[in-house]
């Protein structure tokens, strides 16, 4: 028995007062449903047994259960299962992991798998005082935010000093990020993974089809003159850190048989995954521990992976990975277009978003085998291993 991912779309992501700010979060997460399904007409979405969403709070803003009122706004039969995932930035990539283990145990054969973040009117915000080029104030969510997500200033400036990553390292993965990010999105690469959204309540009917870059500084000289957030002596900056977005993703995981009697062409299949919860001391790097893990699951080595996707939090925790990895900073098959940084953190999605980045990377560079990681910035990490089909 295996789990194939068939079909894989997303939103562009954009700032939480910007271009989807109109869309709640039901109507948020059934766009790139609905873009499913019109992309594959031969499907039976009736047979549709359930939809795995990650999502950052378990409710949505009426108190509902998201997964399945978004499904069922997207076309699903009203009948279908509908699951929350939430665990902080964890969320996306789990429902990816969860929706394979129902397809390799027999209970499904059809799921759709994803995650959604609408920035709420009622979360803590930790605004910089540094405008970019667009006059946006960048969104950076503190320790108190949504729970304790993973963006706490003093965990990450702590990092720093237990890795030895200075500001100029930071500041110069952020700019290798929003460099390769520009890259892929002036070759089209992200063309391959977003869907168009029309605004609902605009009279002229505009059209959201590009990511709204989460921070636009173009040099290492534009990132210096931002200040540290722990203040004076600091390392973290709103610069090199990733900001909040708003977006969705969506994922059709199949089953053989099911795919054989849809027609549905495979892309990748789901190797592997794992989930750990790491010590104290790992606090941070918890997605190197899981890597590490699913790479002894399959058996396959981290210099077997074609692509690498790891969750960019922040720049300093992303260095601290690659360095409990023993993989080079400038690595081409480490976020090879860009990443969070760069395109945004719409919490609930980033995994699902990695996965479907990489499945394309795969399909460009003619490459085997992605690994997506994430972690939540305490003890849980996620990692997932996929193979393109041939």
């Amino acid at each position: 028995m295996s789990a194939y991912i068939c079909g894989a779309v997303r939103t562009p992501f954009c700032s939480g007062k910007g271009l989807l700010s109109s869309f709640n979060v039901d109507a948020l997460a059934a766009l790139p449903m609905s873009n499913l399904i019109s992309r594959n007409k031969r499907v039976d979405w009736s047979a549709v047994e359930a939809v795995i969403l990650g999502c950052a709070d378990e409710a949505d803003e009426d108190g509902g259960n998201t997964a399945y009122r978004a499904a069922v706004r997207a076309g699903f039969s009203s009948d279908v299962i509908g699951e929350i995932v939430s665990r902080s930035v964890n969320s996306g990539l789990h429902a990816v992991s969860l929706s394979a283990d129902a397809i390799l145990s027999g209970k499904w054969d059809l799921v759709v798998a994803g995650g959604v973040d609408k920035i709420h009117k009622d979360a803590n915000f930790l605004l910089s005082a540094n405008n970019n080029e667009d006059g946006c104030l960048l969104e950076v969510r503190s320790a108190a935010s949504r729970n304790g997500l993973s963006l706490d200033v003093e965990a990450m400036e702590s990092l720093a000093n237990s890795f030895a990553i200075s500001r100029e390292m930071q500041d110069e993965f952020a700019l290798q990020s929003r460099l390769r990010w520009r890259r892929a999105a002036g070759t089209g690469f992200f063309e391959r993974e977003t869907m168009a959204v029309r605004q609902p309540e605009d009279s002229n009917g505009f059209v959201v089809r590009a990511d709204y870059m989460a921070a636009s500084a173009t040099s290492l000289v534009d990132l210096s003159k931002l200040n540290p957030l722990a203040g004076n002596g600091g390392t973290v900056t709103a610069g090199n850190i990733s900001a909040g977005r708003v977006g969705a993703c969506a994922l059709l995981l199949s089953s053989e048989a099911a795919a054989n009697r849809y027609g549905l062409i495979p892309r990748v299949k789901i190797l592997a995954h794992a989930m750990v919860c790491v010590p104290a001391e790992k606090i941070g790097v918890g997605s190197a521990v899981a890597i590490n893990k699913v790479l002894g699951v399959t058996g396959l080595s981290l210099w077997q992976m074609d692509c690498i996707e790891l969750s960019e939090d922040s720049a300093v925790q992303v260095l601290a990975i690659i360095q409990e990895l023993d993989l080079p900073v400038d690595s081409e098959r480490i976020n090879s277009n860009g990443g969070s940084i760069a395109v945004g953190h719409p919490l609930g999605a980033t995994g699902a978003r990695l996965v479907i980045t990489a499945i394309n990377q795969l399909e460009r560079n003619g490459g085997r085998y992605a690994l997506c990681a994430v972690c939540d910035g305490a003890e849980n990490a996620v990692a997932i291993i996929i193979e393109k089909i041939k």
